[in-house]
C-alpha cells in the first residue's frame, strides 16, 4: 500500500506473489526483498513495481534473505542462512558475495545504516556489521543483559548519531499474557555498534517497532 499523508492508502498489486519479508527507500527508490527466494521489487514512485532477481551462489542454492537497508550509496541485503550478503545501487545489477557473513544461523530483528557503517541485530542479541559497505560482515558485541535476562529484540534502528535496539524480558508462565505479568521493556542503544548502554524504559507496554 502507498500514501502521500499517512491517512488515505492506494492498494498496488506486486508483479509476483512472494513472502515479502523487508523494504528499504534509497537512491530515488523502493526496493523489496523476499524470504525463500531471489525475487525483490523496485519503484521510484510506490505504485508502479518492477521485478528483479539476486543472483544465486555456486551451488545454486537460493539464500534466506531477512533484512535490506541502504546506504552509502547501496542497498545491501543480507541472508540468515548461509552468511550471504548481496550488494546493488539500482535494485538491477546485483553482486553477490558468499561467506559475507560469521558462520552461524540468524534470525534478524533490524539491520541500519549510519556512522558509515552496516549493522544488523538478531533477535537473541547477536550483532555483525561491516565497515566496507556491505561486503563483509565482523562479530560485533552481544547486546548486554538488563537484570540479569538476554534482551529478546524486536527492532533495530539508526538516528540522531545512536543505533537503538529495543526489545523485552519474556517470563513466559508468569502470568500470561498480562504484559506487566510477563515483559519488562527496555532498549539498548550504542553510537558504533560495539559499545552498547542498556537502558530501562520503565514501561510494561509491548514494544514492536521503532522509526
Amino acid at each position: 500500500s502507498f500514501s502521500y499523508d499517512g491517512a488515505a492508502w492506494i492498494t498496488r498489486s506486486l508483479p509476483t506473489t512472494d513472502n515479502w519479508v523487508d523494504i528499504a527507500y534509497g537512491n530515488g527508490r523502493f526496493l523489496i526483498i523476499a524470504e525463500g527466494s531471489n525475487n525483490v521489487v523496485t519503484s521510484v514512485d510506490g505504485l508502479t513495481w518492477t521485478a528483479g532477481t539476486i543472483p544465486n551462489s555456486d551451488d545454486s542454492t537460493t539464500a534466506q534473505w531477512q533484512k535490506v537497508e541502504y546506504g552509502a550509496g547501496r542497498f545491501v541485503a543480507i541472508s540468515g542462512s548461509d552468511q550471504q550478503s548481496a550488494v546493488t545501487s539500482n535494485g538491477t545489477s546485483w553482486t553477490l558475495y558468499l561467506n559475507a557473513l560469521p558462520a552461524g544461523e540468524y534470525d534478524f530483528a533490524g539491520f541500519a545504516h549510519g556512522d558509515n557503517r552496516f549493522v544488523a541485530v538478531t533477535t537473541t542479541g547477536k550483532t555483525v556489521y561491516s565497515l566496507d559497505r556491505g561486503q563483509t560482515f565482523t562479530l560485533g558485541t552481544q547486546i548486554p543483559q538488563l537484570n540479569g535476562s538476554d534482551m529478546h529484540i524486536k527492532d533495530f534502528k539508526y538516528g540522531q548519531g545512536v543505533f537503538m535496539a529495543i526489545g523485552d524480558k519474556s517470563v513466559v508462565g508468569t502470568g500470561a499474557p498480562t504484559p506487566s505479568a510477563d515483559e519488562t521493556d527496555r532498549c539498548a542503544t550504542t553510537e558504533d555498534g560495539l559499545i552498547w548502554t542498556e537502558r530501562n524504559m520503565n514501561s510494561n507496554a509491548r514494544l514492536y517497532s521503532t522509526l
